[in-house]
C-alpha cells in the first residue's frame, strides 16, 4: 500500500525536476526495516547481521536525503530518527530480554542516518524524545494499548485483517464499521495498534513538529 522512500523521491523528481528552496521536506522513515530485522531476529537471524542490515539501510536513507533531496534544491529539511519502540503496544508485554534489540536497532539506523549526513544542511526530529515525552508525559489517557479492536476488524474484513491493523480501524463510521475497543479513545489513546498512533498521537507529533520549525525559523512563530 505504500511507496518506498527512493521511488516517492524519484516521483517527485520526476514531476518537478528538484525541490524549491522555500520546500519544507520530512523525512521519517526506517520503522519498516526495524520491524522486519526484529522478526528476523525472532526467527534466528543473528543479532549482529539485524544490526549490520539496519545500519546500512540507515546509510542508504541518508544518501537519498544528501543525494536526492539536498543536491536536488530543498534547504529546508527535517529528518526524524527512529525512537525504541520497546514501549509500544505490539513489545510492552514482551520480557525485556526479547525487545532489548529493539532499541539496538533503532540506535543502529540512526548511526548509519547521521553519520551519512554528516556535513549535510539537515535539522533532526528526535524520534526518541518525541515519543518517550509523549508516553511518559503527554497527558494521554491510555499509552500502553491500540485503541482498534482486532476482534472488530476481523469481522469487519471478513477476517482478512486479523492483527488490529489501523488500516482498517475507524472511529466514526458507526455500526457495523466501527472497529475501536469499546472503552477507547481516538483522541485520547496514544497508540491506534501496536505500532502506528491514534489520531491524537498524530496531532501530538504534528505540534511537536510545528514548534520544532518555529524554533527553527522556518515558519512565523506567531501561526
Amino acid at each position: 500500500l505504500t511507496f518506498p522512500v527512493s521511488t516517492q523521491v524519484a516521483n517527485h523528481l520526476a514531476r518537478f525536476t528538484s525541490f524549491a528552496a522555500n520546500d519544507l521536506v520530512f523525512v521519517f522513515a526506517g520503522g519498516n526495516e526495524l520491524l522486519v530485522n526484529f522478526t528476523a531476529v525472532s526467527q534466528g537471524l543473528p543479532p549482529a547481521t539485524a544490526l549490520a542490515n539496519i545500519q546500512t539501510a540507515g546509510s542508504q536513507l541518508a544518501a537519498i536525503v544528501k543525494d536526492q533531496i539536498v543536491a536536488k534544491g530543498a534547504r529546508r529539511v527535517a529528518v526524524t530518527t527512529l525512537p525504541d519502540i520497546a514501549p509500544f503496544p505490539a513489545f510492552n508485554q514482551l520480557p525485556a530480554a526479547n525487545t532489548a534489540i529493539l532499541g539496538q536497532l533503532a540506535t543502529a539506523f540512526n548511526t548509519g542516518l547521521t553519520t551519512g549526513l554528516a556535513g549535510v544542511d539537515v535539522r533532526y526530529i528526535d524520534g526518541q524524545a518525541l515519543f518517550q515525552g509523549l508516553i511518559k508525559g503527554g497527558g494521554f489517557a491510555n499509552v500502553t494499548a491500540g485503541a482498534c479492536d482486532p476482534a472488530k476488524i476481523a469481522v469487519i474484513t471478513g477476517n482478512r485483517i486479523t492483527d488490529g491493523s489501523s488500516l482498517a480501524c475507524n472511529a466514526s463510521a458507526g455500526q457495523p464499521f466501527n472497529g475501536m475497543k469499546a472503552t477507547a479513545s481516538a483522541s485520547t489513546w496514544l497508540f491506534a495498534d501496536g505500532v502506528h498512533p491514534s489520531t491524537g498521537g498524530h496531532k501530538a507529533i504534528g505540534d511537536y513538529v510545528i514548534a520544532k520549525i518555529k524554533e527553527w525559523g522556518w515558519i512565523p512563530s506567531n501561526l
